[in-house]
């Protein structure tokens, strides 16, 4: 599988008009369609690993699903 790249979505993140947010999203979306099928291909248990003390790939879903969710 291809490395995510670091910088995909950071060419639009500054986006000026309806048409550049639509860009940036589809940028961020499909970076992260790229890590949930990575993790998804990985062992199981994988995903619930934390490395040097930071959140595991499971953590980090669950806070942005809350951070971001309905009210």
């Amino acid at each position: 599988m291809p490395a995510l790249s670091a910088g995909a979505c950071g060419t639009q993140r500054r986006a000026e008009d309806a048409e550049g947010l639509r860009g940036a999203w589809g940028a961020v979306d499909g970076s992260w369609r790229q890590a949930t099928d990575r993790a998804s291909a990985l062992p199981d248990g994988a995903v619930d690993v934390s490395v040097e003390g930071e959140w595991c790939f499971s953590q980090t879903l669950r806070h942005l699903v809350f951070a971001t969710g309905p009210g």
